[in-house]
């Protein structure tokens, strides 16, 4: 079951078609993914107990993260995780939570995210989003609203607004 590129998905090929370095890549993608009202982890448990799913990706251990419940259920679909007449069960809640979240599983070697795996997705490192959300909320920044580039060029800012996000 494949989908259409979503608004997410579109700014993930617009920023990689970008002249930018691969750090400023990170920092524009984790400055959209931090704005989204909620993301979604696949929930491997129950309601009860949730547990979000996890993959490996050359050793490393990731959890995929979605940025939107269509993205979660093209993801399970087509990996045979559920049937078409089956619920998805999500774990929902806005970025900065999962990032707490996601924080009590690097005991357990889970240290990066994969955001919606597949083409359009990126792997992104605890570590990042940590120091990104570390700066935001330096420079005064509310951690659950805003958007928010750390050293926004005026190019940058131009291709921002060239490209309406």
């Amino acid at each position: 079951m494949s989908r259409f590129p979503d608004r997410f998905d579109l700014l993930v090929r617009k920023v990689r078609e970008g002249d930018f370095t691969p750090d400023r890549q990170i920092d524009f993608l984790l400055a959209a993914f931090f704005t989204l009202k909620e993301a979604h982890l696949i929930n491997a448990a129950d309601e009860v107990s949730p547990l979000p799913t996890f993959l490996e990706l050359d050793e490393a251990v990731l959890m995929p993260v979605f940025t939107s419940a269509d993205q979660a259920d093209t993801y399970t679909s087509e990996r045979g995780q559920r049937g078409d007449h089956d619920d998805l069960c999500l774990i929902s809640m806005p970025p900065a939570i999962v990032l707490d979240y996601a924080e009590s599983f690097i005991s357990y070697g889970c240290k990066d995210w994969f955001i919606n795996p597949g083409p359009f997705g990126f792997i992104i490192s605890l570590q990042e989003a940590q120091a990104y959300q570390q700066q935001k909320n330096k420079v005064g920044q509310r951690p659950d609203i805003g958007f928010w580039i750390p050293n926004l060029t005026s190019q940058e800012e131009a291709f921002w607004e060239d490209n309406g996000l």
